[in-house]
């Protein structure tokens, strides 16, 4: 039962982020600059990263190996090889833009500077299409587990 909360809470903590992210840059696509607002969504992105990083941390030690050890021998190799592999990096990628973004709102008047508003507005999108992609590897890796069970078993 944790292991299937785990599974979802992980990817439902990412749907969260993005339709903060979406609100975020919104919010200044559409001059509704209200700073705390932005400041309050920023904080939130991050500390929503840190969360997804805590819980994909620990599903990767404590649940991964078995599955990994299947895709390996499988047909869907490519699933960890690349995938996985690939996904383990960007996070990292996902982790520090989405800290800096907190640390852009607090350090400089968004209302008056252009360059930040559109400085958010690119830490955002880049957001949003690392969060598709590992989402996307997510799906590939999760359906090329099933397969090599699947195989496994005979089915």
């Amino acid at each position: 039962m944790f292991k299937g909360f785990l599974l979802l809470l992980h990817p439902a903590l990412a749907i969260i982020s993005i339709i903060l992210i979406v609100w975020l840059i919104c919010s200044i696509k559409c001059n509704n600059i209200n700073e705390k607002k932005i400041k309050n969504l920023s904080t939130l992105i991050a500390i929503l990263s840190i969360f997804i990083w805590i819980i994909a941390g620990y599903w990767y030690v404590v649940f991964y190996p078995t599955d990994k050890a299947m895709l390996i021998k499988g047909s869907w190799d490519f699933a960890h090889k690349f995938f996985m592999e690939s996904k383990e990096h960007i996070f990292f990628i996902f982790l520090i833009l989405s800290l800096y973004l907190p640390i852009v709102t607090f350090t400089n008047n968004i209302k008056k500077n252009k360059i930040v508003q559109n400085l958010i507005i690119t830490i955002g999108v880049l957001l949003l299409v690392l969060i598709f992609y590992m989402d996307g590897a997510g799906a590939i890796i999760s359906y090329g587990s099933k397969i090599s069970y699947m195989l496994k078993d005979g089915l």
